[in-house]
């Protein structure tokens, strides 16, 4: 889908792409860990209403989407952090 042209003015919001992965715990041992893979910027809308009541429907909570520049590293197993929060 594509939103609209994103100029680097529309991207102002700051977010980290983080992958699940396993980091070393420094004991030999490892640990499973969100760590950051990107740092992008990006620009947010709010759903619209028709966007709402279709989501309600399948159970699923559209409230936002999430435009940025293309990039291969989004994939499913990844997850945005921003302002400390997953």
């Amino acid at each position: 889908m594509q939103c609209c042209d994103l100029t680097a003015g529309k991207l102002r919001t700051p977010i980290v792409i983080q992958e699940y992965t396993d980091v070393s715990d420094g004991m030999g041992g490892v640990v499973k860990s969100w760590v950051p893979v990107l740092t992008v910027r990006s620009m947010w809308k709010h759903a619209t209403m028709y966007e709402r009541l279709q989501a309600m429907r399948l159970n699923a909570g559209v409230l936002n989407r999430l435009y940025i520049r293309y990039s291969s590293v989004p994939t499913a197993k990844h997850r945005i952090f921003y302002k400390g929060q997953a």
